[in-house]
């Protein structure tokens, strides 16, 4: 050895240099297997023990092809080759940086996880956190170029495999409000594969029951309802108004359905109300529309003249049809039909109206249902 010292307590070396490095160690190896510098303890402390109060504990730099500047090793169970700490909450344990366009921080492995994550948080934290503050990059990339290998895995027993979350924009075709939370890319693979449940919902999937997941011409998912799967509409019969009104538009009033698929119509109950016999639309699409009312003249003094039945959505005509009476001895009676197919919008409210006129005295003011009204909506194709 050129130098050799020992100290039960105090330093066994120590240097200092106010202008230039306190130790320098040098080697001129040929075969490169020898440290300049080697620390080694045969106690229960760090072999090497460096300090800074302004910089860097240790700083390592290497020019050799492949080399690293600063290299850790372990050998026993559960060893680190590489531990950092940080005891701020604004630290970080470990941080690489390239300034060239490399990587920052490599891992590699030929039977484990080149890098691996892991946090015991209960507040929402991950274990592996990516960020991308420029404009092109990605926080995360996955990369896998062998046949049935992922670029990005994901697995959970019980929780989310995988979850992305996007917090700033990404213009996409000129749209500024449309963010990537995770973006899966293969030009032979997939792109995404899943084992177990899937959901899609929020944003424009509108999602619903038996509905089918389709897309526009930019390839973004919507739900569909399923044109076979979904039974919407409803029946019903025996028209609950007591009298109409000479000359006035009046709703007719149900209160005896035949069925109601998903409870989209309002049953008359006793008392009329905006929403009583109204039917709202569930979904957008093509519906039949079909009713009819029947009168009985008040009184056998009087005739009827005409009768008007339509079909009212949003308080807007949607067509209307006329009916006229039948007039007998002592006999007056007026039947109204009407029935079509029309598009409606979702929400949109429907109801059906009538009106009659008397010829004979407008003052006469009632005449009795008879028991043949029926008013019915069926969904004939959604959009």
């Amino acid at each position: 050895h050129s130098i050799n010292t020992n100290s039960i307590n105090g330093y066994g070396l120590r240097a200092a240099s106010s202008t230039n490095y306190p130790i320098v160690g040098l080697s001129d190896n040929a075969a490169n297997t020898l440290a300049a510098i080697r620390a080694f303890n045969i106690g229960g402390g760090p072999g090497l023990h460096a300090s800074s109060t302004v910089d860097n504990g240790v700083f390592g730099t290497s020019a050799g092809t492949g080399k690293s500047g600063l290299r850790g090793e372990a050998s026993a169970t559960n060893g680190m080759g590489a531990y950092g700490l940080a005891t701020n909450s604004t630290g970080i344990g470990v941080s690489g940086n390239n300034t060239a366009g490399g990587d920052g921080v490599l891992g590699t492995s030929t039977t484990g996880y080149g890098v691996r994550g892991v946090t015991n948080s209960a507040t929402g934290f991950a274990g592996v956190h990516g960020t991308n503050n420029g404009t092109a990059g990605s926080g995360v990339v996955g990369i896998s170029h062998i046949i049935n290998t992922q670029g990005v895995y994901g697995s959970s027993n019980n929780g989310i495999g995988i979850r992305g979350a996007s917090e700033n924009f990404r213009a996409i075709s000129g749209t500024a409000n449309s963010g990537t939370a995770l973006y899966g890319n293969s030009a032979t693979g997939y792109a995404l594969e899943t084992v177990g449940k899937v959901k899609i919902a929020g944003g424009n999937t509108n999602p619903s029951d038996g509905a089918v997941l389709t897309s526009d011409a930019s390839g973004n998912a919507v739900w569909k309802s399923n044109n076979s799967t979904p039974k919407i509409g409803f029946a019903a019969k025996l028209a609950a108004n007591t009298s109409i009104p000479e000359d006035t538009y009046r709703k007719l009033e149900f209160s005896n359905e035949e069925f109601d698929f998903q409870n989209n119509f309002v049953n008359y109950t006793g008392t009329t109300t905006p929403s009583t016999s109204v039917f709202t639309v569930p979904i957008s699409g093509v519906y039949n529309v079909s009713a009819m009312a029947g009168l009985l003249m008040g009184s056998i003094t009087f005739n009827f003249d005409l009768g008007t039945i339509r079909i009212m959505n949003n308080s807007n005509v949607v067509a209307e049809t006329r009916g006229l009476p039948y007039n007998d001895i002592g006999v007056s009676s007026l039947f109204m039909q009407i029935n079509g197919s029309f598009h409606f919008n979702a929400n949109d409210k429907i109801w059906i109206e009538i009106k009659h006129t008397n010829e004979d005295d407008s003052t006469q003011g009632c005449y009795n249902l008879n028991e043949t009204e029926r008013f019915s909506c069926i969904l004939m194709h959604a959009d």
